[in-house]
């Protein structure tokens, strides 16, 4: 009679791979939700320039990912309880690409709304990716 053997006991080899693709995605969505807000810094000269913004109309699309993070948390927080954070990350990169379309379509209003949406779909992520 053959005795069977036991499988091969996986745990953390197994598991390693996975483990660094979940960090680099990780790290690669960090990268996609951080950089819509910090690279309008520096181009804010040649984007009043170029659209015309008053003083007021650059500090106020430096400041509409901050209000929308503070005005758009508990619909992010709702959203993720309720279609699970797989989908609200792809809402995320959805939104923050379809706000940088928006953004960059040429008209104070549209850079404006695109930022808006960008801020929105920022905050989904920031809530989901912990």
């Amino acid at each position: 009679m053959h005795r069977a053997e036991p499988p091969a006991d996986r745990g953390p080899r197994g598991a390693a791979p996975r483990a660094w693709l979940l960090m680099v995605c990780i790290g690669l969505l960090a990268l996609t939700l951080r950089s819509p807000i910090v690279a309008l810094g520096p181009v804010l000269g040649e984007l009043r320039e170029d659209l015309s913004l008053s003083a007021a109309q650059a500090g106020l699309l430096t400041s509409i990912p901050v209000l929308c993070f503070a005005v758009a948390s508990p619909l992010a927080s709702l959203t993720i309880r309720r279609a699970g954070v797989e989908f609200a990350i792809t809402l995320t990169l959805l939104g923050v690409l379809a706000g940088t379309v928006v953004r960059s379509a040429g008209d104070t209003a549209a850079t404006m709304l695109g930022t808006v949406l960008i801020g929105v779909a920022i905050t989904v992520g920031n809530i989901a990716v912990p």
